[in-house]
């Protein structure tokens, strides 16, 4: 027990300090921008904006994503799954599919949710993505606020379109059932988080279920039906 305790101590010792290690000083990072700005020669009306929008989010306090949690490394890999999937679980249960995916096998969900689920946070005017491309992962707005627009070179409307994102409400949603490609714009308006499932790692999950792949084959279908004949 003491050596076991000694050895804990010892290992969580030294990822703080390796953690301490990584967070350097804001001012040296700013230091360093504003060598690189120099260095580089770029002209004060791009390099004053950076230096303003870096400061900003240098002072912003970052929100915990769970590979900062370093005491989650000590879990055993189904109880750290059975967390991850009660993180995840508010979010992604409001889709009807996932709540039954998830009353029919929870187990087969904790896997989903570790090998294709996650969260990012972004800041004021990240984007997400962008008009015109590949959609490979569908997004749900967990906290904050982001906008979508949508431009008539893009889209079909005759001007352009400003959305307000709501809670919960997902988007692009298509990219888990067809072959998409995104017709808006979508951007953080505050600081904001999403829960984004990946298609490619969600198929590959679908693979070892074979009801639960039925359930999403039949779904796909009738998501295609509902695509092209609107």
């Amino acid at each position: 027990g003491f050596l076991f305790g000694s050895t804990l101590i010892s290992t969580l010792s030294a990822a703080t300090m390796e953690w301490h290690m990584i967070q350097k000083d804001p001012r040296e990072k700013m230091r360093l921008l504003r060598r690189y700005l120099r260095d580089n020669r770029v002209e004060p009306q791009v390099a004053l904006p950076v230096e303003k929008q870096v400061l900003q989010r240098l002072s912003d306090r970052e929100p915990l994503d769970e590979k900062d949690v370093l005491a989650l490394r000590y879990l055993s890999a189904p109880l750290r799954a059975h967390l991850r999937f009660e993180v995840q679980r508010p979010f992604l249960t409001k889709h009807p599919l996932f709540r039954l995916w998830s009353s029919l096998d929870l187990q087969w969900m904790h896997t989903m949710c570790t090998q294709a689920v996650s969260f990012v946070a972004l800041r004021p005017k990240d984007e997400v993505f962008a008009a015109g491309s590949a959609a490979d992962v569908a997004h749900v707005l967990t906290s904050g606020d982001m906008e979508y627009w949508l431009h008539p070179e893009t889209s079909p409307v005759d001007e352009v379109e400003r959305i307000d994102v709501k809670h919960n409400q997902w988007i692009c949603e298509a990219a888990l059932w067809v072959k998409w490609i995104r017709l808006g714009r979508a951007e953080a308006v505050t600081r904001c988080s999403l829960l984004q499932v990946h298609a490619d790692k969600m198929f590959s999950c679908l693979q070892c279920a074979f009801v639960i792949n039925d359930i999403a084959v039949e779904y796909a279908v009738q998501f295609h039906k509902r695509v092209t004949s609107a």
